[in-house]
């Protein structure tokens, strides 16, 4: 006797599939820092002359533009290679320097033009001459000029121990003033403090901070659709950001981006996006934490696909990265068969694998003791849906089948039990064809077709039998539910048309 194809509903068992985590962490106080970068203002094209007039005249609006910084001075002009006071007027006697006017409110200023972690900046300084002294003041503001510091240091014949030779002058900048996430906040400023003698600057220095890579990335294996991210996490950590799709992360936190108001969601039933806070990326790509913490625990995570994750922090520069991996269990789509001139054909397929070695075909003749009638070979590791089949001579009127997955480490999961020939289980009223999905209907009969992601892409109350064409219906996972006042029947569908 022939029986229809049937597929059976079951419950989660074996595949496995990898969930990709990639950590990008930074602190704003633990890191190491770039080599220190020197503007010499020996670039003619960097320099922008006043419209007031030429280089060579003391303006207020000169400027120069270079490597994340700008300069401006006033009264200032652009000092050329000259012997002033017996001392060359530029370093090394070569290129540009700023001289900055003996006028009382003479200033200079620096201008970082992008956001970022400084912690030093510096410059080259000399007199005109001796007399009257010198008397500028250095000071930095970290909120766009609002307010500044009190003085650094002041230039003074003291300072350049009454010399006309340049003195170089650093600075360490203060922990609390070191993170900037927006441009333009972090400014030096070289302002006269009454009456002064000119002076030449030349040779700015800044160094930035660069981030070692997070260690003890790991994460707990998956339990109910749960897993814990974990990463090592100094007191000093600031601001981490976890996002998480389906798909390979696109998105890439702009330089400035501040993330204090971000919502996160770590329930992937409640996604928070990532696109609207973010500036950019995907509408899939979600914010699933936003914290000081050291772990975050994923819940009702997806059963397909594959889930990718990246790890950042509110500040500009970011780290490389610390990648790592663990095992989620999955749905087998289907399992289900036919009899054909007495043989059971059984055919099931897999959303996704991790190391599967092979699958071990079981036969009862009661439904309760299997013994193994064959083997097939597993697709080792696979995001891909794969289709088997395997062929059987029935021995009896009615037979058991079961699946064995093993993984090529000994471990090993059970599928359903499913149940063919004469007298087997009612026949299912969802007919899976090959081009068609046949509904049998008995009376009023409700149809509702839901992709993997839970929306009704179909849905129909009919009172006859219909046939559904796969080729309307987009390929994938998919659940067909139908109902009507005697049965109730769920299955999962995969469509590979």
């Amino acid at each position: 006797m022939d029986v229809t194809f049937i597929i059976f509903p079951r419950k989660k068992t074996m595949m496995k599939q990898i969930i990709m985590l990639f950590v990008f962490i930074f602190s704003p106080f633990i890191y190491n820092t770039q080599a220190q970068t020197t503007i010499d203002f020996n670039v003619d094209a960097d320099w922008t002359a006043s419209s007031s007039g030429g280089y060579t005249s003391y303006q207020t609006n000169h400027s120069y533009s270079q490597s994340e910084w700008t300069f401006t001075g006033g009264p200032a002009l652009r000092q050329s290679t000259t012997i002033q006071d017996g001392e060359p007027a530029t370093v090394g006697n070569t290129g540009r320097a700023w001289r900055i006017r003996d006028n009382s409110s003479a200033s200079f200023t620096a201008t970082h033009n992008t956001c970022g972690t400084l912690t030093q900046f510096g410059f080259d300084v000399r007199r005109w001459d001796g007399s009257p002294s010198p008397n500028f003041v250095v000071q930095h503001s970290a909120n766009g000029g609002s307010t500044y510091s009190s003085t650094i240091v002041t230039i003074n014949n003291t300072y350049l121990g009454n010399s006309s030779v340049y003195k170089t002058f650093s600075y360490s900048i203060p922990v609390a003033n070191q993170v900037h996430t927006s441009a333009n906040q972090f400014i030096v400023r070289v302002e006269a403090a009454g009456s002064t003698e000119r002076i030449m600057i030349d040779n700015f220095t800044f160094t930035k901070a660069t981030v070692d890579n997070s260690t003890g990335v790991s994460n707990t294996a998956v339990s109910s659709g749960s897993s814990t991210i974990s990463w090592t996490n100094p007191a000093t950590f600031n601001n981490i950001i976890v996002v998480a799709s389906l798909s390979s992360i696109t998105t890439a936190p702009a330089d400035c981006v501040d993330p204090t108001s971000w919502v996160a969601s770590s329930d992937w039933n409640s996604p928070s996006s990532v696109s609207s806070q973010m500036g950019s990326g995907s509408s899939t790509e979600y914010v699933v934490y936003r914290g000081t913490g050291t772990s975050v625990t994923l819940t009702n995570l997806p059963s397909t696909g594959i889930l990718h994750y990246k790890v950042f922090t509110q500040l500009n520069p970011w780290s490389d990265g610390v990648s790592g991996n663990t095992a989620l269990p999955v749905d087998l789509v289907s399992f289900g068969g036919e009899v054909k001139n007495n043989i059971a054909e059984l055919k099931w397929v897999t959303a996704s694998e991790v190391n599967n070695s092979h699958f071990e075909i079981l036969k009862s003749k009661d439904g309760m003791y299997f013994e193994q009638i064959g083997s097939v070979s597993g697709a080792g590791t696979t995001n891909s849906y794969t289709d088997y089949a395997y062929s059987n001579v029935m021995t009896g009127t009615k037979e058991y089948y079961q699946l064995k997955q093993v993984d090529f480490d000994g471990k090993f999961e059970y599928s359903n039990v499913i149940s063919l020939g004469e007298s087997a289980d009612p026949a299912s009223i969802i007919k899976d064809q090959a081009s068609s999905i046949k509904i049998q209907a008995e009376g009023e009969t409700e149809i509702v077709i839901l992709n993997k992601s839970g929306s009704i892409i179909y849905q129909n109350s009919v009172s006859e039998n219909i046939i559904l064409y796969k080729n309307i219906f987009p390929r994938g996972l998919h659940i067909i539910k139908v109902q009507n006042a005697d049965n109730f029947e769920l299955i999962k569908w995969v469509n590979l048309n």
